[in-house]
């Protein structure tokens, strides 16, 4: 029986500091063996203003619209390189849904795409690393250059971690 390859589960969403935590997964995933599992997870969307109207086609046609750009990023990101690469895509809360794929995969880490904010940002916002800060899986947030410059630093670590 051969031994499994450790599996990095990285949230997609196809913003800046989502291909920073891609490039950093596979950089890690190919130093390791390893295998990167790429999340989309699709958001229920209802404007709170606009409930009275039935939105959901506008709805789902920007749901798709993200999935199709969150794909094309992973694509660019892991497609060329020497990393083992899936994608899959779940629905409803971010955190909870990467908590749980990893779970069910017996992923190594969690990488997700951190962005940098305010103090008054950081102190009302649910974001998804302070969701899975109680993660019994380890969880790297890498922030996305201020201005995109290629790949993260080779050194192996995050070139920035935020919590």
């Amino acid at each position: 029986m051969t031994a499994s390859r450790i599996r990095i589960v990285v949230g997609a969403c196809g913003h800046p500091h989502s291909d920073a935590a891609l490039r950093y997964a596979a950089d890690q995933a190919t130093r390791r063996a390893g295998e990167v599992l790429a999340v989309h997870v699709r958001r229920r969307w209802s404007p709170p203003l606009l409930s009275q109207y039935d939105l959901s086609s506008l709805a789902l046609q920007v749901s798709d619209a993200w999935e199709e750009l969150a794909f094309d990023q992973v694509r660019s990101a892991l497609g060329g390189g020497t990393a083992a690469w899936r994608y899959t895509t779940g629905q409803g809360d971010v955190a909870g849904c990467l908590a749980a794929v990893a779970r069910h995969v017996g992923a190594a880490a969690i990488v997700i795409g951190g962005r940098r904010t305010g103090l008054l940002a950081r102190t009302f916002s649910r974001s998804v690393a302070r969701c899975l800060s109680g993660s019994a899986i380890p969880v790297v947030a890498v922030s996305a250059p201020d201005r995109p410059t290629g790949s993260p630093t080779s050194s192996g670590t995050a070139p920035s971690a935020s919590s």
